[in-house]
């Protein structure tokens, strides 16, 4: 259990700080939590890495025995319940990100909880699906949703950054289904996310009826096209979006925005995030223990995984 404790996890803090100041170790310099930003942490999988890291470091002040049974508990995890497995800053908030399994028996899929002082921010659906040959998997975005008390405030973009954060750290590809939803489609742009289609694009600006509660009045870029044919009213409702009038002047602060299309991450050249992204500090071993419970992220973290141990 301290093994565990000195890797990877913080819930036991009291055991931990005992276990290292009987050993005269610092904790905070040697990183055991498992807590490491950067760094050579490259390669197929930076969050093998980034363990492997935590691993060499914490090897000469445990046991081989405990070691092993650390590695062998975090490869048997199968990542079932909600696991937090990193934190973001941004604009001087932190949020928590916790990973769930998709209980769709239809997919194999997770999905990615954004949170701040226990209130849920957004959540991102995604879908894991297996590489070409023995590339590596992608994590297709299915749809977000951002709370309604913290719309309004750059937190789509948000979850978007935190999601192709996510494929990075895992070393998997990144893209969308279909987007139906303005405000997501423009949170994918400003990522840094291009359209695969641009043949429906429409545009989007803040309400001047009701902009103050977050709504947005939305228009088709072709002329010829009625946005009431592009937008159910069901879509408008939940979303809080409201069709611009024919003889209704536009807004200046509109933005293009292309739905009806997925997205897809354009490696070069790669187009400009217009949002700068949320530093984030990862739980390696939280992270792979919650993987390898989907098999196409096992086998290629398992394929990542192909250097010597501390104790081989």
């Amino acid at each position: 259990m301290l093994a565990c404790e000195l890797l990877c996890w913080s819930s036991c803090e009291a055991a931990l700080v005992s276990f290292c100041a009987s050993r005269g170790l610092d904790v905070e310099a040697l990183n055991v939590r498992g807590r490491l930003v950067g760094g050579a942490c490259g390669g197929p999988a930076p969050a093998v890495g980034r363990f492997r890291a935590a691993m060499f470091t914490a090897a000469p002040h445990a046991s081989v025995s405990a070691l092993a049974a650390c590695r062998a508990s975090v490869v048997r995890a199968a990542g079932s319940r909600r696991t937090l497995v990193a934190t973001a800053a941004r604009r001087g908030a932190v949020y928590d990100v916790a990973l769930s399994r998709d209980r769709s028996a239809a997919i194999e899929g997770l999905i990615v909880y954004v949170s701040r002082g226990g209130d849920r921010v957004g959540a991102v659906l995604v879908a894991v699906e297996a590489g070409e040959a023995a590339g590596p998997p992608t994590l297709v975005l299915r749809g977000a949703s951002v709370a309604e008390t913290a719309r309004g405030r750059g937190h789509a973009v948000l979850v978007v950054a935190i999601f192709l954060a996510l494929a990075d750290e895992l070393g998997a590809a990144a893209a969308t289904r279909a987007i139906d939803k303005p405000l997501l489609a423009l949170a994918l742009s400003a990522a840094g996310l291009s359209p695969v289609k641009t043949s429906w694009g429409v545009y989007v600006a803040r309400d001047p009826r009701n902009g103050a509660r977050g709504a947005a009045l939305v228009w088709a870029a072709d002329t010829g096209r009625d946005a009431r044919c592009i937008f159910s009213n069901a879509l408008c409702k939940s979303q809080r979006l409201r069709v611009k009038a024919p003889d209704e002047p536009p807004p200046e602060d509109a933005r293009l925005a292309h739905v009806k299309t997925a997205y897809f991450r354009c490696r070069s050249p790669a187009p400009a995030a217009t949002t700068a992204p949320p530093d984030l500090t990862w739980y390696p071993a939280r992270l792979l223990a919650f993987a390898n419970g989907i098999p196409d992220l096992r086998r290629h973290l398992l394929r990542a995984d192909d250097g010597p141990w501390p104790w081989c």
